[in-house]
């Protein structure tokens, strides 16, 4: 009984290991956020989630999908969502983010500036978003006008996150009590 179950869950990851291919790195960076400077080394050991704007606006797809992703996995330090806006407007910016955010240590940034990560999106449209692992490689594209792959993009990062989000998370009651 069991093993049938167990068997069934290690093709369905194996199966969703195998849609995540070795894309393009990520660059070198170092660019302003709403947080102050955001260097490539703060994303390592966590997963990222890059999406690219051409100005902001909360009704942008590539916006809405962020959001219901940082809804589901924004409160883990193991997460981060990068959103890349050519035309910066940080006032607009920071009033979305207070309506959104519980919380100062939300890990969304929106940056700015040098490199433009045109490299990474070459091949995509600006309705995409590209999914990072925690060496800073993209492994999936996924388009932002597609509910299906939004799905799988939430599948992948529950596969793969989720258990970095639980990861030394494990502590027991009576370990407050002492």
């Amino acid at each position: 009984g069991s093993w049938y179950y167990l068997n069934e869950g290690y093709k369905e990851r194996k199966g969703a290991l195998e849609q995540m291919k070795y894309e393009i790195p990520l660059p070198e960076f170092q660019m302003a956020s709403q947080k102050g400077l955001l260097r490539k080394t703060d994303l390592q050991g966590g997963y990222a989630v890059l999406g690219k704007v051409e100005r902001f606006s909360k009704d942008n797809p590539v916006i809405r999908e962020s959001e219901g992703l940082f809804e589901e996995f924004g409160s883990s330090m193991k997460m981060a969502m990068l959103t890349y806006v050519e035309e910066y407007d940080s006032s607009a910016i920071n009033v979305y983010l207070t309506s959104i955010t519980k919380d100062t240590l939300s890990r969304w940034y929106f940056i700015s500036g040098s490199p433009n990560f045109d490299n990474i999106f070459k091949e995509k449209s600006k309705e995409h978003l590209a999914l990072i692992d925690t060496f800073g490689i993209v492994r999936n594209y996924y388009d932002t006008n597609n509910s299906t792959e939004i799905a799988e993009m939430a599948k992948h990062m529950a596969m793969f996150v989720m258990p970095l989000m639980r990861r030394g998370d494990l502590v027991f009651k009576r370990e407050y009590e002492k």
